[in-house]
């Protein structure tokens, strides 16, 4: 969540005893260009769906940054229609418009292409753990 909210990055713990997978989440080339966007402005919390909290974080180039976060103590399908959504940055004045703008989605931690904001998204986020995005 530190990316989405355009905070600096700090570590407490030793970095010379981290796990392989504190390491791939701390060095996540996609998820540090989220944080270190040049907009540099924070994401917000879009919605709560089903004890999933929604953020979205504008980018620079007409890109946004989505993070699906579930915070219960079971997984939880979600069946996202961009083009039922109506996201909107009060802060920045940016507006995502999915019907309007195509957009293709990128998984930041798998790094795979996951398909275009013309179809739902349907993924699946285990216990306390978050699914993020790049739209581009």
């Amino acid at each position: 969540m530190w990316c989405m909210l355009a905070a600096p990055l700090i570590s407490g713990n030793d970095l010379r005893k981290m796990s392989k997978e504190t390491t791939d989440v701390l060095t996540n080339t996609d998820v540090i260009a989220v944080n270190q966007d040049k907009l540099g402005i924070q994401g917000f919390k879009y919605a709560v769906k089903d004890s999933v909290e929604i953020w979205f974080k504008p980018l620079s180039g007409n890109n946004w940054a989505v993070c699906f976060l579930n915070r219960t103590s079971t997984s939880k399908k979600i069946d996202f229609n961009w083009k039922l959504e109506n996201v909107n940055d009060e802060f920045s004045g940016r507006k995502l418009n999915a019907v309007k703008s195509g957009y293709k989605i990128k998984n930041l931690w798998s790094k795979n292409e996951t398909g275009t904001t013309s179809e739902t998204l349907k993924i699946t986020i285990p216990s306390h753990d978050i699914q993020m995005f790049r739209l581009n």
